[in-house]
């Protein structure tokens, strides 16, 4: 008996890391079902997870699982549902002692408060999560939350904060490479600008971000900072400028519609070519069947008429 327990507890941490990774397979499948849009599939996975990971006392699963319900809540616009799954993951994730994992799941509360238009509850939460953040150095999540901060401010009309934020954001995004947001944030300080009539300020800003979208050779982000640039002139009763800015943007728009337009031509023309060739396949294998039935038909007729003649032969003999 002795010798049963010590080679019980010597592979007990193999059958716990088993278990985990089983677990992770379903947190895996779970997500991936949520981003087919498969939500009841979604819901059936995790909530398995989550039962599993309680009868063992597996806190680190049961805070996984709870996240991703809360995220297939969010989709589905079940906010308060969200947020409760949310907070259920916070806890768990305390009880295992996974700091960055419970401050991921605070910034999911402050998002799902953001998608209810609950807006200060959502600030107030985005804000707690930001430290932990930096410390982690977590860019990306801290660029995408600067972005959704700015347009809480602006949405609550506090364009400075807004703008504070925006810049934040292009200057994270710059950080790890994300060019082309980095441009976009400055079409968004530059329109931030404009509605409180800083022309200036926003005549900058466009500028700033048509010369990345040339650069980066990003049409839609040159067509927005065109067109913004524009209404700077236009308000400024500079109508010459104003027309040139549009007309570059409309000939650029024009550009995007006709690349498009031609992809499209393309890509129905490949799809006519190939079901033209896989129906003329198909007509030719009819073809060759027909061909082949009456060859068959034939064969059998002249070998009926061989076997009669020779019935008939064998008759008279």
């Amino acid at each position: 008996m002795k010798f049963f327990y010590i080679v019980l507890f010597s592979f007990w941490p193999l059958l716990v890391n088993g278990q985990n990774e089983t677990l992770m397979d379903l947190i895996d499948r779970g997500d991936d079902y949520r981003k087919e849009f498969k939500f009841d599939s979604a819901l059936a996975t995790l909530q398995k997870v989550a039962l599993r990971a309680q009868s063992i006392n597996d806190y680190e699963f049961q805070s996984r699982a709870a996240v991703g319900m809360a995220a297939v809540y969010v989709e589905t616009k079940k906010f308060d549902l969200a947020i409760d799954y949310y907070h259920d993951a916070v806890r768990f994730a305390r009880l295992w002692g996974n700091e960055l994992f419970e401050n991921r799941a605070i910034y999911g509360i402050g998002i799902a408060h953001s998608n209810d238009q609950n807006y200060d509850s959502a600030l107030y939460y985005l804000q707690l999560t930001e430290k932990i953040f930096i410390d982690n150095n977590e860019l990306e999540i801290l660029a995408g939350m600067a972005t959704i901060m700015s347009d809480i401010y602006a949405t609550k009309g506090d364009y400075g904060q807004s703008i504070n934020e925006n810049k934040k954001a292009a200057r994270i995004y710059n950080e790890f490479g994300g060019l082309r947001q980095e441009a976009n944030r400055y079409w968004y300080i530059g329109n931030t600008y404009l509605t409180i009539n800083n022309l200036d300020s926003a005549q900058y800003f466009f500028e700033k971000s048509f010369g990345m979208g040339e650069s980066l050779d990003l049409s839609e982000t040159k067509t927005w900072a065109l067109q913004g640039l524009a209404k700077v002139m236009a308000k400024r009763q500079d109508f010459r400028n104003a027309y040139d800015s549009m007309g570059k943007a409309f000939n650029i728009a024009v550009g995007i519609f006709s690349s498009n337009y031609d992809s499209l031509l393309l890509d129905m023309s490949e799809k006519y070519r190939s079901a033209s060739f896989e129906l003329e396949a198909e007509k030719q294998k009819n073809l060759a069947l027909k061909q082949q039935r009456s060859k068959n038909v034939i064969l059998i007729i002249g070998i009926a008429l061989i076997v009669l003649i020779s019935i008939w032969l064998y008759i008279v003999d």
